[in-house]
């Protein structure tokens, strides 16, 4: 096994160029690899959380509409693990009043001091303030921008009953979704209950979690936690289009990964299969003094795995280097970055370790080319 490694390393060192070549090719393929698994799971996080990130990720809600019993529901959700932020709502629908249109709107009663943690509204207000007092609202800069309703303004709220109100625009919002810039209007609860009634009662629950991607199993155990006479709604569920996107994503990241690996597998099998060409008359005079056919194939394995090694580390300290530069260099025109970072460390050792089982496995068709070589054959022919 020692004289296997050292003739390894001899038979490597001998070849410098040749080794280099290898050893760059196999660092190409794994900075590839792990620049690509990076930069698609930043991609996702941030698309996430610019989605996702501003918004429950589950809701519980039930046929009536009303939740009566929030502490005691609450009790039963916090000894479910994995979730982070629960907050009650009540929640309506209606209309917003104007002289040329009519808006259809959703206004949510929350408690500021809650909701903020999910919202951000405090950091996502870009004029005014949160609708702390009685009769105040807060809306969109979408929808502000289409009523022509600024900061100080008057409103006309009308329920589908016909029960109408007037509230008092405090501040505007965005929250970078299109869809809720245009349609939700936050307000505290005294004011929520004020307008919808059933003070002490709540529409919904809404909770986010720590895995967002296991949101839907989450859901199932909260629903048996707390019965089912309750409705647990999932993100998942309601973002179909964009969770199928996601998952595109990660399967042409996969399977990029999959071929570049496989080509750095066919590289080093060819050039390690010429080194056996070039090395034949060492390896027949090593046979002729006695070296066992084993030992002869362990030179290769220990070729591809010292050269696999190298190429390896190099190759994540290319990735990781390329993945920065990336995040340093590409900025949004406002100057933000393009994606958040988000290295999940186990997939970096994941492909590192199978780029390193590719490069040790590449060495078995030279092992046995080695193996069939004769000695009295070599040496006769020179």
């Amino acid at each position: 096994m020692v004289l296997s490694l050292k003739i390894a390393i001899r038979f490597i060192l001998k070849s410098k160029w040749q080794s280099l070549f290898i050893i760059f090719g196999i660092a190409v393929g794994v900075s590839v690899a792990i620049f690509i698994s990076i930069l698609i799971d930043s991609l996702q996080y941030t698309l996430i959380k610019g989605t996702i990130g501003n918004a429950p990720h589950l809701t519980i809600t039930t046929d009536s509409n009303k939740i009566t019993n929030y502490n005691d529901l609450k009790s039963k959700i916090d000894k479910v693990s994995g979730i982070t932020k629960v907050y009650p709502a009540v929640d309506g629908n209606g209309l917003l009043i104007t002289p040329n249109k009519n808006y259809p709107v959703l206004l949510k009663g929350v408690s500021f001091d809650k909701a903020n943690d999910i919202y951000q509204l405090e950091t996502r207000k870009i004029e005014g303030r949160l609708p702390l007092a009685r009769s105040e609202v807060m809306i969109g800069k979408d929808l502000s921008v289409s009523t022509g309703a600024k900061v100080g303004d008057d409103i006309s709220f009308t329920q589908a009953n016909g029960s109408k109100s007037t509230l008092l625009v405090s501040g505007i919002y965005d929250l970078k979704i299109a869809t809720v810039n245009n349609a939700w209007l936050f307000t505290n609860l005294a004011t929520a209950w004020a307008i919808f009634g059933n003070e002490g009662t709540y529409t919904a629950v809404n909770i986010q979690v720590k895995d967002i991607f296991n949101a839907d199993q989450t859901a199932v155990t909260i629903n048996k936690q707390i019965g089912s006479n309750y409705k647990v709604d999932n993100w998942k569920a309601q973002n179909a289009q964009l969770l199928a996107g996601l998952q595109g994503q990660s399967t042409s990241s996969y399977m990029i990964q999959v071929f570049v690996l496989l080509s750095v597998l066919i590289s080093i099998a060819s050039i390690l299969s010429i080194s056996v060409t070039q090395k034949s008359k060492q390896i027949g005079i090593l046979k002729a003094i006695g070296l066992k056919n084993g030992k002869s194939s362990n030179i290769f394995y220990f070729q591809g795995f010292i050269l696999g090694f190298c190429g390896t580390v190099l190759g994540v300290a290319f990735g990781l280097g390329l993945f920065y530069a990336f995040v340093t260099f590409a900025k949004t025109p406002d100057g933000g970055n393009i994606v958040e970072p988000l290295i999940k460390w186990n997939i970096v050792l994941m492909t590192s370790v199978i780029a390193l089982a590719v490069s040790s496995f590449a060495g078995i068709i030279p092992a046995r080319k080695a193996n069939k070589l004769s000695p009295i054959e070599v040496i006769r022919n020179g």
